[in-house]
């Protein structure tokens, strides 16, 4: 039996440096093409398609709201960056730099779209500029000219107002839809990722198994290099995410921690909002999407101004941790693939490159089932081989003790 469980342990280990080795790989894909910034720019257009149904009749009009989220989103407000779209955008940050950048994308959107309205009814002026023109008119003027101008400048602030209306009423729901989107690519990602490593590289989980389960120094070799790979894991913030990957609640907590501590922050600290939100930050649930976090902000933080600097505190916060997660994904694979090496177990077959082993019926169906357990992801086998060695020395004890109880 303890042959049996010493087998699992070495295989569960070699399933989870193969799946780091995919969490990097998955998340330098996701920083390449920029995917949170894509999912972002989709949730955008369909909000603006939400706003304004005129616009997203046509392959035209799609396009063109397409265009304007992309401009809205690489405004150097938002991101240093003008050919990547920005990860993150607020409600009031997007109403405000939708009146700037509609005048000089939206004049590709059909003429009875609701945002085309913007242009042409004020051009390079916002509602409070319309709203002072009103009111210096000249005392000599007509009084039916007055009343003209009126209706126009009424019809401008009702414009304004019904499309900030229509952005309140759907930019919760688009960004959750953004979050949803995101998660489904990752996924995506790492199932694919998953696939190329293994039939690239023919990666066979059942000659692994076979190779371990044959050889009792190569088994305890493995069983000792656990102990190992595991403080090496669990000695950076890999250990937190890969047992609980709640980075937004953790993002959270360091924005609590610096509001608290930092002496630029001293006037927020004094404000009776941020002493009731303390306690609120006590009990917040796990959260591991960016946008979750953000959520429970807006839904936390009433008073725009607080709210808008924690939004910024609590995003700096979450990409320094997933920054910090993913180097310490790297350093774990490098420790783990040097302690792996010292086993001499052979993952990768000698003649991996002759594809035509694949035809083995056998030998596919391993490296199949290979792709389709690294799918399960790092957290997945972190835990199982926490579980694991926990189990152990309570079987080991066990077996040593038949013996004693036969004699």
């Amino acid at each position: 039996m303890l042959q049996q469980l010493d087998t699992l342990i070495g295989f569960v280990l070699v399933l989870l440096l193969l799946s780091l080795v995919i969490t990097i790989v998955v998340q330098m894909v996701s920083h390449v093409l920029n995917l949170r910034g894509q999912g972002l720019e989709w949730a955008v257009t369909t909000l603006f398609e939400k706003i304004d149904p005129q616009a997203g009749h046509t392959a035209e009009g799609k396009q063109a709201l397409l265009d304007l989220a992309k401009s809205i989103l690489r405004d150097k407000a938002l991101t240093p960056s003008k050919s990547r779209s920005s990860s993150a955008v607020r409600k009031d940050e997007l109403v405000r730099l939708l009146a700037e950048h509609i005048q000089t994308v939206g004049s590709k959107l059909p003429e009875t779209s609701a945002l085309k309205a913007l242009v042409l009814k004020v051009p390079q002026l916002n509602k409070h500029q319309v709203e002072s023109l009103l009111s210096v008119l000249p005392p000599t003027m007509a009084a039916d000219v007055k009343a003209q101008v009126g209706t126009a400048l009424g019809a401008v602030t009702t414009t304004l107002k019904d499309i900030e209306t229509g952005i309140s009423e759907w930019f919760t729901t688009v960004m959750d839809r953004s979050s949803e989107w995101f998660a489904i690519r990752m996924r995506s990602i790492t199932a694919i990722t998953a696939v190329l490593l293994c039939f690239i590289l023919q990666i066979d989980s059942l000659r692994i198994i076979q190779q371990i389960s044959s050889n009792a120094a190569l088994r305890a070799r493995l069983v000792e290099s656990v102990e190992g790979t595991l403080r090496s894991v669990e000695s950076g913030a890999l250990a937190q995410s890969l047992s609980d990957p709640a980075i937004a609640s953790d993002a959270l907590d360091a924005m609590k921690a610096e509001v608290a501590t930092h002496k630029d922050h001293a006037a927020l600290r004094d404000k009776s909002e941020w002493k009731d939100l303390q306690q609120r930050l006590g009990t917040i649930p796990r959260m591991t999407a960016l946008r979750e976090g953000e959520k429970w902000l807006e839904g936390n933080v009433p008073a725009q101004d607080l709210r808008d600097t924690l939004l910024k505190i609590y995003d700096a916060r979450y990409k320094e941790i997933a920054k910090d997660r993913l180097r310490d994904a790297q350093k774990a694979f490098g420790e783990g693939l040097a302690r792996l090496d010292q086993t001499q177990l052979e993952i990768i077959p000698a003649g991996f490159s002759n594809y035509a082993l694949l035809w083995d019926l056998r030998h596919f169906l391993g490296t199949l089932f290979t792709a389709l357990l690294l799918a399960l992801g790092a957290p997945f086998w972190f835990n199982v081989l926490r579980q694991l060695t926990t189990l152990r020395p309570m079987l080991a004890n066990k077996v040593e003790e038949k013996p004693e109880s036969k004699t």
